[in-house]
């Protein structure tokens, strides 16, 4: 009798409904269209991630300088020493997925955060289908995985009316929307996003509504708990505070497993305010995602080609020397986009190695506007049709930017109304007479292309941020480069005129724009007007934002344009390193965190640091001979900024000097050459290094212990040798791993 009546649940109209909802989450978050599009899939290359807890150091506040009102000064609250503020060896980012309350993971732009949430979701959801097609669990007990990007949320509050119908099919409330609680108009717009963009079943709102309304019964084990994965905070363009403020009481009061994410760059720390705190015990509930490691770039690139094993290793190989497309590779996303442009034709032809981010794009563009697949002999459009294309796309990334969902009215305005870009064109031109020909508008066309994707909801997306950031840098190009008056052109953005070097001026203290502006300065034939711009003292503040934005734009110039531009660089390359260098004798780097990290730009960009009489070195050249300073806070400083050049430092005589200096007399000096080891990474786990921080974890000072024993952690699975795994858990042996974190 049990069973027939199980039986009957299972079939049921709402067991029915569950399953096929199940199953929708299972394959909508399984597409890649950028990876279908070339004939890969996301299972194909799933990429593991590591995380390690998000301490930001600033501590500053800002006030204008009354001497020069252009420019804002900062006090310092007072800088950490790097030991306080060391997080430690990265870890699996399965420590977040394994904790209990609420958690934010941050990432650069196509880090893996997105996917990672999807992953989840679409793990959750083939558990659960599984669990009910066995009757392990009955279908009233399944724990549904919840997946929105939060401007789908952010939108859903503002409709009052959709919030309302939640609500009373929840039979929450039997008022309006407004006397819900915050947590509970939260809560009814995750599921009013759910309907409209990710085909949750209306008549299953309700179910829904119970499974994550926000109750007093506090956060629930990943087991146990419902898990709500919000994406693309930094993508919530509006009404920031009134989400803020909603997510902040639903994860106080929801028993939920909540998850967010966002991009580093605008992110406010503590979004999820005391409310994370109480709930997730101990540990971290901000998170930092981690660049790729060369030996994990290496495994993805080899998981790529491998049918295509020699076209793999000449793209590793390209990699070593060519550091303005290097730096791709450090990111899943951009590691994938370097592969595609990087694969062979169906003639095994391999293309020409690109020289620089913005070939990548360009490339990739052409051969998903093309119709190329690696395996297939294509007929490309007839001649004229791809740059047509790529005009309209770049004048409609830049017309939009940063704005991420493009309006289907607005679109339309933008192509097809009276000044419409389409309706612009000559009737004899190649794109009308193309698009004719196939019978479709133009919308259509790039979507099939799999340049732009179209929600349910009718408004269209670029199917990567970083292709709309690409093209509104193209369109910027040409505004500069086409005119006669240059610079000087006057530009019209959001109803505001101005010249074009007024208009970055203002948005070069943007961080949405930093990417743009970056790949800008990749485009121009001549960067110099842009790089003076940003490395302008005067107009900086004080703790040089822009020109650290500088530093990251150098790298962008291809190999062979920068001898043009090489003592621009260079002034950049001294800036840069003087600035830095006084804030960490000061001990104030806390508080210049975007300088430490401009520090690989000008590295690999090969600056020159100017010297106060003679020609200059290097900056690792300049590096190796302040190592051997008598004085031993030059040391100390000099082995910290080896380290800050991560990967792009482990050089021969890079590590061959830290090792020197991991036999200083002076404990300061050695600490930091060790950390400044474990910095470089994998590339530094050779022989020599592990032995002598083996031998070092084994020292009686307890800061000594502790940063060998974290340097041998961020070597990655190179160290992981027998004897030093024996060894480190060995109680006999004096010392044990844990006595790193005892002292």
């Amino acid at each position: 009798m049990a069973s027939l009546r199980e039986l009957v649940v299972v079939r049921s109209q709402q067991a029915d409904l569950l399953l096929e909802y199940l199953a929708s989450v299972e394959g909508e978050l399984g597409i890649s269209p950028l990876l279908e599009r070339f004939g890969y899939s996301l299972d194909d290359l799933r990429a593991p991630l590591r995380v390690s807890p998000f301490r930001p150091q600033i501590r500053a506040e800002g006030d204008r300088d009354e001497n020069r009102p252009s420019r804002r000064a900062y006090a310092s609250r007072g800088a950490m020493d790097p030991e306080e503020t060391s997080s430690g060896p990265p870890r699996p980012v399965a420590d977040v997925e394994l904790g209990q309350g609420a958690a934010v993971v941050l990432g650069d732009p196509g880090s893996g955060k997105t996917e990672w949430l999807k992953q989840l979701a679409r793990r959750r959801a083939t558990a659960q289908r599984e669990q009910i097609e066995d009757r392990t669990i009955q279908p009233d007990q399944a724990l549904l995985p919840v997946f929105v990007r939060l401007p789908e949320v952010s939108e859903a509050l503002r409709d009052t009316a959709a919030l309302h119908e939640v609500a009373w099919i929840g039979r929450s409330a039997d008022g309006p929307a407004r006397l819900l609680t915050d947590a509970q108009q939260f809560a009814a717009a995750i599921i009013v996003a759910m309907v409209k963009h990710h085909q949750l079943p209306l008549r299953l709102a309700g179910w829904v509504w119970g499974m994550i309304c926000p109750s007093a019964g506090g956060a629930g084990t990943t087991s146990s708990a419902p898990l709500v994965l919000l994406d693309a905070l930094d993508e919530v363009r509006t009404a920031r505070a009134a989400l803020r403020k909603g997510l902040s009481a639903f994860v106080r009061e929801t028993r939920c497993r909540v998850l967010v994410t966002s991009r580093i760059v605008g992110y406010k720390t503590g979004l999820l305010g005391n409310a994370a705190s109480s709930v997730s015990g101990a540990g971290s509930s901000e998170w930092q995602i981690h660049p790729f490691q060369w030996d994990e770039t290496r495994t993805f690139i080899t998981q790529f080609f491998r049918s295509a094993p020699a076209s793999g290793s000449a793209l590793m190989a390209d990699l070593q020397h060519k550091d303005a497309v290097a730096g791709m590779a450090q990111n899943p996303l951009l590691t994938t986009m370097l592969c595609v442009a990087f694969l062979p034709d169906s003639g095994q032809q391999r293309p020409d190695n690109p020289a620089c981010r913005v070939d990548v794009y360009q490339r990739i563009l052409e051969r998903l506007l093309s119709g190329w697949k690696p395996d297939e002999e294509t007929d490309p459009p007839p001649e004229g049709v791809i740059p047509a294309k790529i005009a309209i796309l770049r004048e409609m990334a830049f017309r939009f930017f940063p704005g991420v969902e493009l309006d289907a009215d607005e679109l339309r305005e933008f192509l097809w109304g009276e000044d419409g870009h389409f309706v612009a064109l000559p009737e004899d031109d190649r794109l009308r007479q193309w698009l004719r020909a196939q019978g479709i508008p133009l919308e259509e066309e790039l979507c099939r292309d799999g340049v732009l994707k179209c929600g349910r909801t009718g408004k269209y997306i670029f199917i990567l941020p970083t292709f709309q950031e690409y093209l509104a840098a193209l369109a910027f190009c040409r505004m500069i480069e086409d005119s006669k008056t240059r610079w000087d052109r006057e530009v019209e953005i959001a109803g505001r005129r101005g010249s074009a070097r007024d208009f970055l001026d203002h948005k070069a203290w943007d961080p949405r724009w930093q990417a743009v502006i970056s790949m800008l300065t990749g485009l121009l034939h001549d960067p110099a007007p842009l790089l003076e711009l940003l490395a302008e003292e005067t107009e900086d503040d004080q703790f040089r934002y822009r020109l650290a934005l500088a530093a990251w734009c150098v790298v962008d110039i291809s190999l062979a344009r920068r001898p043009q531009q090489r003592s621009l660089i260079d002034q950049i390359t001294t800036e840069v390193f003087s600035v830095w260098w006084e804030h960490h004798r000061n001990t104030t780097t806390a508080v210049v965190p975007h300088l430490t990290r401009a520090l690989p730009a000008i590295a690999a960009a090969g600056g020159i640091v100017s010297a106060p009489a003679g020609s200059g070195v290097p900056v690792i050249a300049r590096l190796l001979e302040l190592s051997r300073n008598v004085d031993p806070d030059v040391r100390r400083s000099a082995a910290d900024a080896m380290g800050a050049l991560g990967p792009g430092g482990a050089r021969d005589d890079v590590i061959k000097r830290l090792l020197d200096l991991s036999r200083d007399k002076d404990y300061g000096v050695l600490r930091s050459a060790v950390r400044a080891l474990g910095a470089l990474g994998p590339m530094a786990a050779r022989d020599d290094v592990i032995n002598r921080l083996l031998e070092l974890s084994m020292d009686e000072d307890c800061g000594v212990l502790r940063s060998a024993v974290r340097a041998l952690g961020a070597l990655g699975p190179a160290a992981a040798r027998d004897d030093e795994i024996t060894r480190l858990v060995d109680p006999s042996a004096g010392r044990e791993l844990r006595s790193a974190t005892a002292c």
